[in-house]
């Protein structure tokens, strides 16, 4: 599953790492720029949907290249915010990625993920645009290749439970007094290797776009 694009994936690596630095350090400043956080409870919840890519990083023999992919799914959004522009990213996601090989078959793997990274946030009228970074933990829960028309269950061949880095953006806007529509583009590099061998480096990464509805308390 190795990516034909070398320096695509490298370049992604290193765009990964200096984003989430920067967005780590934008968010301590906005910790020590805040004023204490009132009592009143800032949460809010809703539910949206993604659509994405990914690819694999460092990998060995197998099937051949990845020539595309694409990610689909949908999940739970939490945010609680301890002030007007910090606060806690999270929810639970489900999502399903295909891969097909640029000489043949295709692979699928589905699993459940849950975020969390922290959240600086700064908002003008009915809009508010905020930076992510932090960790992600996935499950997978099914894993599968197709070679001319046969699917061989693969689940025990990788790590079913993938550790990673992510980062991105995430804009709202208000439409009534108590609901948003949020869009967020998130960045993902998993630290675990995706194949279950000792000797593995191979490392799954990719971006998301998240879109939804949320439901404030305040």
């Amino acid at each position: 599953m190795k990516s034909g694009i070398f320096h695509t994936s490298r370049f992604f690596k290193i765009w990964t790492s200096t984003v989430t630095l920067a967005l780590l350090l934008c968010a301590s400043a906005a910790i020590g720029a805040e004023e204490p956080s009132s009592s009143a409870r800032r949460v809010s919840f809703g539910v949206g949907a993604l659509a994405g890519t990914y690819d694999v990083a460092n990998a060995g023999d197998g099937p051949g290249a990845i020539k595309s992919s694409f990610a689909l799914g949908g999940g739970l959004v939490f945010e609680s915010m301890m002030s007007r522009h910090f606060g806690i990213h999270s929810g639970l996601w489900y999502s399903m990625i295909d891969f097909k090989y640029q000489e043949e078959g295709s692979a699928r793997i589905q699993g459940v993920s849950i975020p969390f990274m922290l959240l600086a946030s700064t908002d003008w009228r009915r809009l508010s645009f905020g930076l992510l970074a932090g960790l992600n933990l996935t499950h997978y829960l099914m894993a599968s290749m197709n070679f001319s028309g046969s699917d061989v269950d693969v689940l025990k061949y990788i790590n079913n439970t993938q550790f990673g880095v992510a980062g991105g953006f995430e804009i709202k806007f208000s439409v009534g007094q108590f609901t948003d529509i949020f869009v967020s583009l998130i960045g993902e590099r998993c630290l675990t290797t995706f194949s279950g061998g000792k000797e593995s480096s191979d490392h799954i990464y990719g971006a998301v776009i998240r879109s939804g509805v949320l439901f404030r308390t305040f």
